[in-house]
């Protein structure tokens, strides 16, 4: 996953990134503005950013398909809080 803000590279926080199924989740710290999530089964999962470790900004939740056997990259928005 990478994080981007206004379409640009998102680096000015490094927050724990959490992907979630079926009552499960697990987390993965960020580092230079993305972070990877290597071995997940195949299904659908809730990603979230720890909005804690953003002050001033928000990341909307995003659902994610993981498919079997493939690679994809997933892109995160950032937006300022008003």
């Amino acid at each position: 996953m990478r994080f981007e803000s206004d379409g640009r590279p998102f680096l000015d926080f490094q927050p724990m990134v959490y992907i979630g199924q079926a009552g499960r989740s697990f987390g993965r710290s960020s580092r230079k503005g993305s972070v990877r999530f290597d071995g997940v089964e195949a299904g659908t999962y809730a990603v979230r950013v720890d909005e804690d470790d953003i002050p001033g900004w928000t990341c909307a939740p995003l659902d994610v398909e993981v498919k079997s056997g493939e690679t994809a990259t997933v892109v995160l928005q950032f937006v300022r809080k008003l």
